[in-house]
């Protein structure tokens, strides 16, 4: 794992279309702004991948 320190309002590259941007800190809060293709899903990690969601959806009408 790549750990990096940023300050507020600074940005990471992640490849050469994807950024991620600190725009707040607030405490023990951070706020993050995602720049990436819309074909690339962005979701928090505690939330089941969208595919998932999509599949549950199947199952109950089925």
């Amino acid at each position: 794992m790549l750990v990096l320190t940023r300050k507020d309002g600074e940005s990471t590259l992640i490849g050469v279309n994807i950024s991620v941007t600190v725009l707040g800190i607030y405490g023990n809060r951070v706020k993050l702004g995602f720049s990436a293709p819309r074909e690339i899903p962005i979701v928090r990690k505690e939330l089941p991948p969208i595919h998932v969601l999509d599949l549950a959806k199947t199952s109950r009408l089925g």
